[in-house]
């Protein structure tokens, strides 16, 4: 009898056990849904703030900017070369009118091959898209164009790639006060007939990489 007795006890401890860990389960699953819905409304409506660019601020930034390029090589810091660079802004573009390229070329193919082949300087563009920060300055995602050119060397022609880091790697930056523009970009390959190149230091081998630190004032 206490047997019995102490089974149905069990029995009955065991489903009130179940039916509080249906309660619990369920209390959990709606406060899930919630704190999860709560996030997406946030993070919504911290996108649509994102959009949300002055018109007069969108209009001032576009026209005719000119300053000053300083080209570096990630491996040799003290190797750079200083450049005036000048660039046209619309609404989607970055367009630079003279990219400098010798130190790539150079780099890769022997001092003086870009000046030989007159590939010292290229045109490029730069997609951009401005967000809302603050009144002081306006940070932009951006998405570099890819440079190709032939480089001939001892007869044989050779594809040149050079691509970028883009989107969200770094950011390119508006100082509306000043009128200033101010960018990095960065190259995240480069690459001859489709193979990286590297360069041997005293640490290993590294893949060659350079930089372009921009600097420009609105004219």
């Amino acid at each position: 009898m206490l047997f019995q007795r102490s089974c149905l006890y069990l029995q009955g401890k065991s489903n009130t056990n179940f039916f509080m860990k249906r309660i619990f389960s369920c209390k959990s699953l709606s406060l899930f849904f919630f704190f999860a819905i709560a996030c997406t409304a946030f993070v919504a409506c911290g996108d649509d703030d994102d959009e949300v660019v002055p018109a007069d601020i969108s209009a001032a930034f576009r026209g005719s900017y000119e300053g000053q390029m300083v080209t570096t090589c990630d491996l040799r810091p003290l190797d750079s070369l200083k450049t005036i660079v000048k660039a046209e802004v619309d609404a989607a573009n970055i367009r630079i009118a003279e990219l400098p390229v010798a130190l790539v070329v150079d780099s890769v193919f022997g001092s003086g091959t870009a000046d030989s082949l007159g590939i010292s300087v290229v045109p490029t563009s730069v997609g951009y898209k401005l967000y809302n920060a603050s009144a002081s300055y306006y940070p932009m995602s951006y998405d570099p164009q890819p440079i190709e050119l032939e480089v001939s060397k001892g007869g044989t022609p050779h594809q040149l790639s050079i691509s970028f880091y883009g989107r969200g790697n770094d950011f390119l930056f508006y100082f509306p006060s000043s009128k200033r523009l101010e960018m990095t970009l960065r190259t995240s390959s480069v690459r001859v007939d489709g193979e990286q190149m590297f360069t041997t230091t005293t640490t290993g081998r590294k893949a060659l990489a350079f930089r372009y630190a921009i600097n420009m004032i609105k004219m």
